[in-house]
């Protein structure tokens, strides 16, 4: 793992309760995390074809997650791996899922910056707002069988009105 992912400051979970208002994966980082993520991505961008980046996570506070959804239960999970795809029939866009402790997100290049917008997004303190692989023949957004299955991926401002406690 590169040393510039070891000490990041992001969090990633899951809600277990009111799924139908927030379900999915829910990710906020500090603006220093939101960048080192970005040099990341650029990175497997230059790689190509299952590049791909595991970084560790952070817990989430109680105290902090009340600033997001008002204290509902949730799952933390520990780790996030980051991988750049080629286009297949397995995956058109981008796919987002979590087995066991470890969140997994992938991409095709074409959807890495949706990716990307969300970061900006989070470290800028906006957010409040999901993205997920979506089908849409006119502009040419088909779906594979990972796509498919993907969850949501929420992101959330970290600073503001959620400043999360280290």
């Amino acid at each position: 793992m590169e040393k510039y992912l070891k000490n990041i400051e992001a969090w990633c979970w899951r809600y277990k309760e009111n799924t139908r208002n927030y379900p999915g994966l829910h990710f906020t980082a500090k603006p220093a995390a939101c960048d080192a993520l970005v040099t990341c991505l650029e990175q497997l961008r230059r790689e190509g074809d299952g590049a791909r980046r595991t970084m560790p996570l952070r817990p989430l506070k109680p105290e902090d997650e009340t600033k997001v959804s008002g204290g509902q239960e949730y799952q933390c999970f520990s780790r996030l791996r980051i991988t750049l795809h080629g286009e297949s029939d397995v995956l058109q866009q981008m796919s987002f899922r979590a087995e066991g402790s470890m969140v997994h997100l992938d991409f095709t290049e074409r959807c890495l910056s949706e990716f990307e917008r969300g970061l900006a997004d989070v470290k800028s303190g906006m957010g409040d707002y999901s993205i997920k692989p979506q089908e849409d023949r006119r502009k040419a957004r088909q779906l594979g069988e990972l796509d498919r299955s993907s969850e949501c991926l929420w992101f959330w401002p970290c600073f503001g009105h959620l400043q999360v406690a280290t």
